[in-house]
């Protein structure tokens, strides 16, 4: 909770030391509009093991400040359940995709680089998968505060290098149960660890101006 809102006061700092002087910079390049796709790389904690996330954001930027997008993130690598829950030989992944839309702000700090603030609410889907058992996996809320910077490569391409927090609302543990003939059912819940601080490198394409 402490980096959530640190990555807040941090993101509105920047916001009003900024947004005054914004109008000096890309002016002679301002657009109306600029539709930009960018596919992100995400590393990040899950259960207390490194994880990776392949993501999808899809942006519409309105006067070189304002940003509205839509954004998708799954999880790439294995990751297993935590060290008391694991099964022999092999335990059980963790299966995780969420989406939602950013809304943002840009702040050209120069004709190269740039900071993005904005702010993620999206819904997703966690489970574990096994061949053994049924998991009853979870829908769930995500918030993820974002602050990151960027560096114009060429014209029409930005690398973006942040930092967010995942905060995910309503889900701490997964349901198991299995049962075999002749044995009673067994049932117990699964810890799932889903909020940690991320960092995220992005590449901006921008395909549309007008």
């Amino acid at each position: 909770m402490k980096t959530l809102i640190l990555i807040l006061l941090l993101s509105f700092t920047i916001g009003n030391t900024f947004s005054q002087e914004d109008s000096f910079y890309f002016e002679s390049k301002r657009n109306n509009g600029v539709f930009v796709v960018e596919p992100i790389y995400k590393l990040t904690q899950l259960n207390d093991q490194s994880a990776s996330l392949i993501g999808l954001k899809l942006d519409w930027v309105l006067f070189n400040k304002y940003e509205m997008g839509a954004k998708l993130n799954y999880l790439k690598n294995n990751v297993i359940t935590p060290t008391d829950f694991r099964f022999y030989p092999d335990s059980p992944e963790m299966e995780l995709f969420y989406g939602g839309i950013e809304p943002g702000y840009k702040f050209p700090l120069s004709e190269k680089v740039s900071i993005y603030s904005s702010f993620f609410i999206g819904y997703g889907y966690a489970s574990y998968n096994h061949i053994s058992g049924t998991f009853d996996g979870k829908y769930f809320w995500i918030i993820e505060p974002s602050i990151s910077i960027a560096y114009n490569i060429i014209d029409l391409i930005e690398l973006k290098l942040g930092a967010n927090y995942s905060n995910a609302f309503n889900i701490n543990e997964i349901h198991y149960s299995t049962y075999s003939v002749g044995f009673a059912p067994s049932e117990y819940d699964i810890p799932i660890e889903l909020n940690h601080l991320n960092f995220e490198v992005g590449l901006r394409f921008q395909l549309l101006r007008f």
